[in-house]
């Protein structure tokens, strides 16, 4: 247990910078969602204070949190380095696969495009 620790605790700097882009990729695609809004999402969110766009938005970044955990998550047998280019590939995966299931639940729920937001 304390080889495992110690190998984990010798791989810091991987760590930090698998972390660093992981908190990178949802920073993009908070960005990018808020880009293909047709409205202020400061303004609907802190202002107005639409409770249902507040879920969605809350909804976004824990499935952003659950499908980029196992991204980070590190074994023993990893190389510090050798993976992040696996991870980099995975959280562009994640970061599509959320992007497109905001026009995929418009499509099952409204049945047409969701023009008003």
């Amino acid at each position: 247990m304390l080889d495992y620790l110690h190998a984990i605790a010798m791989s810091w700097p991987a760590a930090a910078v698998s972390l660093l882009l992981t908190l990178v990729v949802g920073g993009a695609l908070w960005a990018t969602h808020n880009a293909l809004t047709h409205f202020d999402d400061r303004e609907v969110l802190f202002h107005r204070g639409s409770v249902a766009y507040l879920v969605q938005r809350s909804s976004l970044v824990l499935a952003f949190g659950i499908a980029s955990l196992p991204t980070i998550t590190r074994g023993e047998d990893d190389y510090p380095w050798n993976v992040l280019p696996l991870q980099a590939a995975q959280l562009a995966w994640v970061f599509v696969a959320l992007l497109g299931a905001r026009y995929l639940v418009d499509a099952i729920l409204l049945r047409e495009r969701n023009t008003e937001e």
